[in-house]
């Protein structure tokens, strides 16, 4: 065997980690912040280093197929076998090239939507609904991306086939310097495949050269995030993914209730009683029990809002409900997806972070005995889920009704009640928003009992568009998102016209309500699923803002609690909790969350990207635990461990292990 098959293998190595290496510069370039990161030149050079022992470790076991192949190549010494190896060198050059290539790819584009490397939510793009996820691609410039990908994979051929044929043009022969060559390789292969000489392999713990989370983020490449949210996919899916484990607290619930509530236990634990709470006596509760309406709202998020200007109106009919009502500003989302966060809302109970949503999961038909459902049901509600959409969406049709719900409603059943009025009726994801309060407006006029409504509007969604009816407000694009842009102005600007269309239909329901004689007895909540991903960039200090939506609550003045403060923090894990407290009387449930109006309680907003947020600051955990301090607006600067910040971070993992500890008792 010629010393030079070793060579094509060197080539294969040096092609995928200036590729890599490309890659970590445009992520660096594109979504680099260059006045926040312009004094860390030292901590990027680290994050390159590191990065690059990632890249080292991802090629070498690239390169472990080949190395096994030139050991018998050597040992059998035949010319046609060893031509003959070009060409299954050539294939698997091409298919690893390829496959990483396409990875990366989409590794970017992860990067652009969600900051974030590939994680466990990249399996959402084959749980959704494909027909709407491919209609949704068409803002896109689709024959474009096709004829470029077409060309990348015809250069990618012809590279691999240089890599492959190369050694072919030496001379073939054996030798001492071909053995220990051949030796020297492997050992180097290995020794990269661990990516250190510790007694721990390279892995995310690793990756934290900074306080500053792009630059540690930098480290890591798409191939090996991939890998790990495989790897999650397949514990998930056998069930054998412990989060409690992962957390430090190995199936001990009175550990972790001793952090979260500073409850001592000492006898056998029953979850269900220590995560009971009580709602007192409510005279007005048991008198009139008000209707409850909640509802979630398709990528509701609030940073975008402080855009608004003359030439901007965002909040359209809704903006005199959120002067007038109670609104809490220091509030994320559960989830960082729609279904994570909706699933969070129903079942009461904050998504848990790289876990398989309940109904792609064994759980579909099981119940969650957190469910709000069951709570209004006992007080004699009639409780129902409406949703825009078609109930086949990530089986939550088939989930909801093992939760409580009398009526699990989607887009036929709005079909049938709401005549369509427009040409456009509905959109790839659903009805238009304006079907579906029309749906509530109906469901509240003819009900004979109190009713209990979690709602999910659709039309915030790409692609982006609304009825011809609709009449629409000032939506230009400000100079200060123009300078954040990370999509096309025109896809920005239909994002903000739909944006204002949910609003200002949002906005009328509530104006029907208050007008009419349901307003004294009907209490409503609107929340957002998720933020405002993918369009424009958030600093640095804007880590807390990535992650908020608002949570508005109208509340009948007979209904209201004492005490409010909106400046707590609080996320959907709270919501029903605070509607118990307003809406009910004499009755317990199961809760993680805390009734927002409770001002001698803990507060803090979880979010499943693993931040945690609370008055002395904010901590993230990924890839380890990073600290953070307030500074003016909820802006946060990275700050030292503390012990305020510690006791945040344990709260956290506290909660979250119980959390599931609680749903695996649920099987």
């Amino acid at each position: 065997m010629s010393y030079i098959y070793l060579e094509s293998i060197g080539w294969f190595s040096l092609t995928l980690f200036v590729l890599l290496l490309i890659i970590r510069c445009i992520i660096l370039i594109t979504f680099g912040k260059k006045s926040a990161l312009g004094e860390r030149k030292k901590d990027i050079l680290k994050a390159f280093w590191l990065g690059g022992r990632f890249d080292l470790k991802v090629i070498a076991i690239a390169n472990a197929l080949p190395l096994l192949l030139a050991i018998p190549l050597y040992i059998i010494d035949s010319p046609s076998l060893f031509n003959f190896s070009a060409y299954i060198l050539v294939a698997y050059y091409f298919i690893s090239l390829s496959s990483i290539v396409l990875l990366l790819s989409i590794d970017v584009a992860f990067f652009t939507y969600f900051n974030e490397h590939i994680n466990y939510m990249i399996f959402g793009f084959f749980d959704d609904d494909t027909k709407a996820v491919i209609e949704t691609m068409r803002d896109y410039n689709l024959p474009l991306v096709i004829g470029v990908i077409l060309a990348l994979e015809v250069g990618l051929f012809f590279l691999a086939k240089f890599i492959g044929f190369y050694h072919l043009s030496s001379l073939h022969y054996h030798g001492w310097l071909v053995s220990i060559l051949l030796i020297v390789f492997i050992v180097i292969d290995f020794l990269l495949a661990r990516g250190t000489i510790s007694s721990l392999p390279l892995g995310i713990m690793h990756a934290r050269v900074s306080d500053n989370e792009f630059i540690n983020k930098l480290c890591m490449n798409g191939i090996f995030s991939f890998t790990k949210a495989v790897k999650l996919r397949r514990q998930n899916k056998k069930g054998s993914y412990n989060l409690s484990k992962t957390y430090g607290f190995h199936n001990d619930p009175a550990e972790a209730l001793l952090v979260m509530r500073s409850k001592k236990v000492t006898e056998p634990v029953k979850l269900t009683e220590h995560l009971s709470a009580y709602v007192v006596p409510n005279e007005t509760a048991t008198n009139q029990p008000p209707h409850v309406v909640l509802i979630m709202m398709e990528s509701f998020a609030s940073h975008i809002l402080s855009f608004e200007e003359d030439n901007l109106d965002l909040m359209a009919s809704l903006r005199k409900h959120f002067e007038q009502d109670i609104v809490f500003k220091n509030f994320t989302s559960d989830g960082q997806g729609t279904i994570e966060s909706f699933l969070a809302l129903t079942s009461n109970l904050p998504h848990r972070a790289n876990c398989s949503n309940y109904p792609e999961s064994r759980l579909i038909n099981a119940e969650i005995k957190s469910s709000a459902a069951f709570v209004y049901k006992e007080k004699g509600y009639e409780t129902s889920v409406v949703y825009g959409g078609s109930l086949t969406w990530r089986n939550i049709g088939t989930f909801l009704k093992f939760q409580g719900f009398d009526h699990v409603e989607g887009d036929s059943h709005i079909r049938k009640a709401i005549p369509k009025r427009t040409n456009t009726y509905e959109h790839s994801w659903g009805l238009h928003d304006e079907y579906l309060f029309d749906y509530l407006k109906q469901k509240l006029k003819q009900a004979k009992k109190p009713q209990f409504i979690v709602a999910l509007n659709t039309s915030n969604h790409p692609p982006y568009n609304y009825p011809e009816t609709y009449d629409l407000g000032p939506s230009e694009i400000t100079s200060d998102i123009e300078q954040r842009l990370m999509c096309s102005r025109k896809l920005m600007k239909q994002r903000l016209e739909v944006y204002q269309y949910a609003n200002s239909v949002a906005g009328d329901f509530m104006d029907w309500l208050k007008d009419s004689e349901l307003a004294e007895h009907t209490i409503v909540s609107m929340t957002g699923d998720h933020s405002f991903w993918g369009m424009y960039s958030y600093t640095d200090s804007e880590l807390f803002q990535r992650y908020c939506v608002p949570c508005y609550f109208y509340v009948p003045k007979n209904y209201l609690p004492e005490t409010i403060d909106t400046s707590i923090f609080g996320s959907h894990k709270d919501i029903l909790p605070t509607l118990y407290h307003m809406s009910l009387s004499d009755v317990n449930y199961l809760t993680i969350g805390t009734n927002l109006f409770n001002l001698e309680a803990s507060h803090y907003a979880f979010n499943s990207s693993e931040l945690i947020a609370g008055p002395s600051g904010v901590v993230t955990l990924v890839p380890q635990p990073q600290y953070y301090q307030w500074t003016d607006d909820y802006l946060v600067k990275p700050s030292d461990k503390t012990q305020e910040l510690q006791s945040i971070l344990e709260y956290y993992k506290a909660a979250m292990s119980i959390t599931d500890m609680f749903i695996r008792d649920c099987h």
